[in-house]
């Protein structure tokens, strides 16, 4: 059984989130633009990982803005990382967590990053898996997705 799909507010967006086990310690997982908590557990390996992670946690997941459960935004002026980063303080503040590890995955990674650098006081660990410093091809990184794309 998946736990109820509640929202925090950031101005006139609702951002869907999910709580489940107990804690102490609050651990957050970011999925990535392309994770969703509802879908999330329709997968049984997914959904096992994820029970088992609140056996020892309250675990937190979120949607970000555009992605999932959450307020879709105006895609040809997506917001910058510093609001996904926001999202995520917001849910933190909606269910009362004052510091958090925080898990992320694929392009969460840098959401996770920038919320570690600008609030280490609410940042108690920082996990990173398949995470990538750097998405966009450039002249220093031409494997990286063209800019166009």
């Amino acid at each position: 059984m998946q736990p109820e799909t509640k929202y925090a507010w950031l101005g006139p967006d609702r951002i869907a989130y999910q709580v489940l086990g107990d804690g102490p310690p609050d651990l957050v997982v970011s999925f990535g633009f392309f994770g969703q908590v509802d879908i999330a557990w329709e997968d049984p390996g997914l959904a096992l990982f994820l029970r088992t992670l609140a056996s020892f946690s309250r675990l937190i997941l979120f949607d970000r803005r555009g992605s999932g459960a959450s307020d879709p935004v105006v895609l040809d002026s997506l917001p910058p990382w510093e609001a996904y980063a926001e999202d995520l303080e917001a849910v933190l503040d909606q269910v009362g967590s004052e510091r958090a590890a925080i898990m992320a995955h694929v392009d969460g990674g840098a959401i996770a990053l920038l919320f570690a650098a600008t609030r280490p006081e609410r940042t108690s660990a920082l996990v990173l898996v398949n995470c990538a410093a750097k998405s966009g091809a450039a002249e220093d990184y031409p494997i990286g997705i063209p800019l166009e794309v």
